[in-house]
């Protein structure tokens, strides 16, 4: 990961796309900014105006009108009108039967015995006065011829099937019992008759139609009128057959009524098919309902009352989210970030010319913009839950988003690098429109997130406490909620208690920034390889395992780095640099010596091991130090600063003493020296601090060889070098200009003369005493060890 964010300084578009991908996602109307949906008889907490023409399905009042449409459909029936016949045919039928009965029956055959054969296969058997009745009525009693007998089929009656009783021709006192009958009966054949109480109720409650079997035209039956069940049926017959058989005998009347009531049935009955039918094609027949809502209409204004209308076409309205209009807007503002973020890093880099170019600050940056843009947006989501679940005013959520963090981020990993606020700036600035446009606050909520970046990036940039970064989130929440006022002022509401809910807000908001900020530097630090002052201070620690080591195994080296790093610090902060990251490179600079220390001057004691090697070998192992130092600083995670103090310290300047020894050797053997081979590998410094580091490295060992440190001859000294390394283009990637390198001159000078070699009384000779001998026995204990008077020394 790390190396593919150092890969190259050249713009990444894939990068650029996927970042305005990601900012377009968080900030379209679908992700930050949830449906407002108020219920009916809610009172509307905000402006709701519809963004486009929209002719939607009501789909609510269309079922209505289709449940309506469905219920409008009466249920249908079918009626038989035919019951008189009905029953007249079945008492032709049994008469036919008696006669054939009668008309075969032997000349000594029993009346009883012609009764028992008509019973058989009936239900109910006919009485015996009943059947002298009949028989008398129709002329039977008399004896049968024998040719008569002939002509009648020795079988039961039973099986005489219908046509063929239709068929047979009645005597005419069986033909006028039948026409009784039949006159009996018509009065009641327009009766319609249902099998029980239940029916009638549910044909009462609903108007129902009725459709005749015969073709005739339906009929509608409102609320029941003419229907009765089949008990009630069976009592209207029995009370009009006392009417219409008055002179019959009484056995006869009652098996007529017994038999008509027993074969009465239920002759309107429920067609469920044909009433499924109708209602189906009278919903279908409803035409949809729609909604018709113009572009700028205003649906719904914040404090009305919601209705039951306005519920509706805000429902459309957040129903159909997938539009032409609203994809254009989604693709306006991919533009328009495309364009800001481009603009935004063309104008840092032409206005900004120390503002760092690699990479790896793009990707910082990029990433910063992603993460306050996914903070804010979930932020603003969990608060309108809040808020909802707690009645809050919905509009003072907008507070919430902790947009700051970008700004404060910025300032902390990138600002302090540069010594420019351009990238908090830009990142601020970004992120307090884009949320601001995705809240619909408007410019005042602008202002307010603006001016909280603003507080962000200038509280947060130096921390060298993690307890400062909680502290610079404090500190951005009391600035916003100072900002509360104003802001609610300029867009127009009066004071309420919901201002201070937003002050609360406000403060939130803050603190997210310092939480967040807290978690997010391990982070960055880690990934980017960024040292900010928090880290530059657990470095600068003297506890630090790598700079123990080095005081340890190379006292001459470390000295020498701390001395160096008064120098850098004084000059950093003459110049606005970074004084305490310049510090902890000099500290670091020359660990890498380490690894041979006794081949360096400061750590030598005795012989010069040089002496005894060949110059390019010489050259071979001062060089080395740098490539041991970065292995050493890989292996502790220094960081990408301190790796650049080590590979830059030097430039690619060229070994010179080795170098001239080298000449001088090869002058007596007529031989040939190229410089490359004595010329470090570079590159050159990259930043302020490394120029400063490079000048203060070649000042504090060039001090060390003059022998009267006059204040004239340190600033002549001084000059010349920071001279020669400009000369020798050592200094042209590392953005100083000619001013600071005067303001550097002016601090190194000031270091030299005030702390290095400032003046000391010198101490007057103490009368030597002759020792006694505990004296003696004492210092012989303390021999090797200095006495005060060259301790103050």
């Amino acid at each position: 990961m790390r190396a593919w964010i150092a890969r190259s300084r050249k713009p990444d578009p894939l990068f650029f796309l996927l970042l305005v991908a990601v900012l377009t996602i968080i900030y379209s109307p679908l992700a930050l900014r949830p449906n407002y949906q108020p219920e009916v008889g809610e009172v509307s907490a905000r402006n709701i105006k519809a963004d486009r023409e929209l002719l939607l399905e009501d789909y609510i009042a269309t079922a209505q009108r289709r449940q309506q449409a469905f219920h409008s459909v009466r249920p249908v029936f079918d009626w038989d009108p035919g019951m008189a016949e009905m029953l007249a045919n079945r008492f032709q039928g049994a008469l036919v039967a008696l006669e054939k009965l009668a008309r075969a029956a032997d000349a000594d055959e029993s009346r009883e015995s012609v009764r028992a054969k008509f019973n058989q296969g009936r239900d109910r058997p006919i009485s015996l006065a009943a059947f002298n009745a009949l028989m008398e009525m129709g002329g039977l009693m008399r004896e049968l011829t024998p040719g008569e007998t002939a002509k009648v089929p020795d079988q039961p009656p039973q099986s005489v099937g219908a046509d063929a009783v239709l068929a047979t021709a009645l005597n005419p006192g069986f033909a006028t019992l039948r026409q009784r009958l039949l006159n009996w009966l018509k009065p009641l054949a327009r009766q319609k008759i249902v099998s029980g109480p239940e029916t009638i109720k549910d044909v009462q409650r609903h108007e129902s139609v009725a459709i005749p079997l015969d073709g005739g035209p339906e009929e509608k039956l409102v609320a029941g009128e003419g229907v009765i069940d089949l008990q009630a049926f069976r009592e209207q017959l029995a009370r009009s057959a006392n009417e219409h058989f008055n002179d019959m005998p009484g056995a006869l009347r009652k098996w007529i009524l017994t038999e008509a009531q027993s074969l009465a049935r239920p002759n309107l009955n429920a067609n469920l098919a044909e009433t499924k039918n109708r209602r189906k094609q009278a919903v279908e027949a409803v035409e949809p309902v729609y909604l018709s809502v113009r572009r700028g209409q205003m649906v719904l204004r914040e404090g009305e009352l919601v209705t039951e209308d306005a519920y509706r076409k805000v429902q459309a309205l957040n129903a159909e989210r997938w539009n032409v209009g609203l994809l254009l807007r989604i693709g306006g503002l991919a533009l328009a970030l495309a364009m800001f973020l481009w603009l935004g890093r063309s104008f840092l880099l032409r206005t900004s010319p120390k503002f760092p170019h690699d990479k790896k600050t793009v990707y910082l940056l990029g990433g910063l913009l992603a993460i306050t843009a996914l903070a804010g947006a979930v932020s603003h989501a969990v608060g309108q839950g809040v808020a909802g679940l707690f009645l809050w005013n919905e509009r003072m959520i907008n507070y919430m988003p902790p947009v700051a963090l970008g700004a404060a981020m910025a300032s902390l990993m990138v600002g302090a690098r540069s010594g420019l606020p351009g990238g908090a700036l830009v990142v601020g600035t970004a992120l307090s429109f884009l949320t601001a446009l995705a809240s619909e606050g408007g410019l005042p909520l602008f202002l307010y997130f603006l001016i909280g970046s603003l507080v962000g990036g200038t509280c947060l940039r130096s921390s060298r406490h993690r307890f400062d970064v909680l502290r610079a989130g404090a500190t951005i929440g009391f600035a916003q909620m100072a900002a509360i006022p104003a802001v609610e002022a300029l867009a127009g509401h009066a004071p309420s208690l919901d201002w201070l809910l937003g002050m609360g807000m406000a403060l939130v908001s803050g603190l997210l920034v310092g939480l967040l900020a807290l978690a997010l530097i391990p982070l960055f630090e880690s990934l980017f390889r960024v040292a900010t002052d928090s880290r530059l201070m657990e470095l600068a620690s003297g506890d630090h395992p790598l700079l123990k080591q080095l005081s340890l195994r190379t006292p001459g080296t470390y000295h020498h780095s701390v001395m160096m790093g008064n120098l850098a610090e004084a000059a950093a902060e003459s110049i606005g640099a970074n004084p305490l990251l310049a510090r902890v490179m000099a500290l670091y600079h020359d660990v890498g010596k380490m690894s041979k220390p006794q081949y360096f001057v400061e750590n030598q004691s005795g012989e010069n091991r040089h002496d005894h090697l060949a110059p390019s070998m010489s050259a071979k192992i001062i060089m080395g130090h740098v490539k041991d130092g970065v292995e050493l600083a890989r292996q502790y995670k220094l960081g990408d600063h301190i790796i650049e103090a080590i590979t830059t310290h030097q430039g690619n300047t060229v070994l010179q003493f080795f170098y001239n020894k080298a000449l001088n050797e090869a002058s007596k053997r007529g031989d040939n020296v190229s410089p490359e081979d004595y010329r470090y590998p570079g590159p050159l410094p990259q930043s302020r601090e490394a120029g400063i580091l490079m000048i203060a490295d070649s000042v504090e060992a060039a001090a060390r060889t003059l022998k009267n440190p006059a204040p004239a001859q340190i600033a002549a000294l001084v000059k010349r070098l920071i001279d020669s390394k400009i000369a020798d283009g050592q200094l042209d990637d590392c953005h100083l200009t000619l001013r600071e390198l005067a303001q550097v001159e002016d601090a190194f000078v000031r270091v030299l003369t005030l702390g290095f070699y400032h003046r000391r009384i010198a101490y007057p000779d103490q009368v030597k005493k002759v020792p006694s001998t505990a004296e003696e026995s004492r210092n012989g204990a303390n021999a090797g060890k200095p006495r005060p008077s060259s301790m103050a020394a």
